[in-house]
């Protein structure tokens, strides 16, 4: 094609309205395997992933309650999510642990596979029954994405749940 049929062609524009709308109606999240379980957290959730973290033990704690992760001079409670919500732990190469949170909040949990991103919308909400009692009041959603099954996951409140269950924990 030459420049000056190029420069002669019309663009027709995208319907900006639709576009906002389907985004809006799309959400973002980080994929994060713990067990067999997906567990979906918000994609703007702070967070960071640490390889071969050190965790220092705590005596007295719950089992679930590993210990401390000193992550650049900041201390991390660092819980073990599998137990609580009765998972097996998959035996990978490589030990990751996910930081999520923000000052007082944040804590470490180690993951079963490299997080991802992923986009759920309306059309991939599925009614899921057979959901860990557990995790079920801190799982408002459900989404079938890529043919898996991955649950909206309220972090925060299902480690406020887990501690005030067990006592002091961080």
């Amino acid at each position: 094609m030459k420049a000056v049929d190029a420069l002669a062609r019309r663009f027709e524009r995208v319907d900006g309205d639709a576009a906002r709308e389907r985004r809006k109606a799309e959400r973002r999240f980080r994929g994060l395997r713990v067990g067999n379980l997906g567990l979906l957290v918000a994609h703007d959730c702070s967070g960071e992933l640490i390889e071969d973290a050190q965790v220092h033990p705590l005596p007295g704690a719950p089992p679930w309650c590993r210990g401390l992760i000193n992550l650049r001079g900041r201390l991390l409670p660092a819980f073990d999510l599998h137990e609580p919500l009765g998972l097996t732990r998959f035996r990978a190469q490589r030990q990751w642990w996910l930081a999520l949170g923000t000052g007082d909040d944040a804590f470490a949990f180690p993951i079963d596979a490299l997080p991802v991103s992923l986009v759920a919308d309306e059309s991939a909400a599925v009614e899921v029954t057979v959901v860990p009692q557990s995790v079920r009041p801190h799982t408002p959603a459900s989404y079938r994405i890529g043919g898996e099954l991955w649950l909206e996951f309220r972090h925060r409140d299902f480690i406020r749940a887990l501690c005030a269950s067990s006592g002091p924990c961080s």
